[in-house]
């Protein structure tokens, strides 16, 4: 008696591969030359996939349109003036102000609801001791979850410290704008050195397959 079947085998007996140039061509996808494709179906050709992530897929990389993102956007920052760098970082400390308010709010809310429903299931009374574990398992479930007095208070501290920063934001602007500009210059080297690796990897990948598919033929 013979065993089971794979992701890989299981077409064999259903008469969906029926040469060794196929099943070939479905066992390397197990291989790290398709490693950019490991997700999608093994039903998928080979050619198809090797064609949308390996030719056309790199043209539009996630590195490659990050670095072009962050480039227009640093390029845009210098270009404003120092008045609206200014308004900027105003701008920004108003948005996290806001979000921790926000933050702040919802802590509070979600204290009051989950603290609300564990007293109420602490002073249930199992019927039997067979559901003393449904119990227990409720309130470490609520435990897990609820925020604690800690939380708000942290929340609380968070803001104040924030809208204390509000009140003399100009004397923070240059360390802004610094710290602003370095995270521009990291971020675009980062992805100009990782699209390139992904690009040299990605053509590699290509010439490996290439010789493979032309070695079945």
């Amino acid at each position: 008696m013979y065993g089971g079947l794979t992701g890989y085998t299981y077409p064999i007996p259903e008469g969906k591969i029926t040469t060794g140039t196929e099943f070939l061509k479905r066992c390397i996808r197990a291989f790290g030359a398709c490693a950019v494709f490991r997700e999608e179906p093994l039903d998928i050709p080979l050619e198809k996939l090797m064609d949308e992530y390996l030719v056309n897929k790199p043209k539009d990389s996630y590195y490659k349109s990050s670095y072009m993102k962050a480039k227009e956007e640093y390029a845009d920052f210098l270009e404003k003036s120092e008045d609206e760098k200014l308004e900027a970082f105003k701008g920004y400390l108003e948005s996290e102000i806001a979000n921790k308010e926000k933050n702040l709010e919802k802590t509070k809310k979600d204290y009051e609801a989950y603290n609300k429903i564990r007293n109420e299931v602490m002073v249930w009374q199992p019927p039997t001791d067979q559901y003393e574990s449904i119990k227990a398992f409720a309130i470490e479930q609520l435990d897990m979850c609820r925020p604690s007095m800690n939380d708000i208070l942290e929340t609380q501290r968070e803001l104040e410290i924030l809208q204390a920063r509000m009140e003399h934001f100009e004397d923070e602007f240059e360390e802004w704008k610094k710290t602003k500009i370095e995270k521009y210059e990291d971020d675009i080297e980062y992805y100009e050195s990782h699209g390139a690796d992904e690009t040299d990897r990605n053509e590699d990948n290509l010439q490996y397959l290439n010789v493979f598919l032309a070695s079945l033929k």
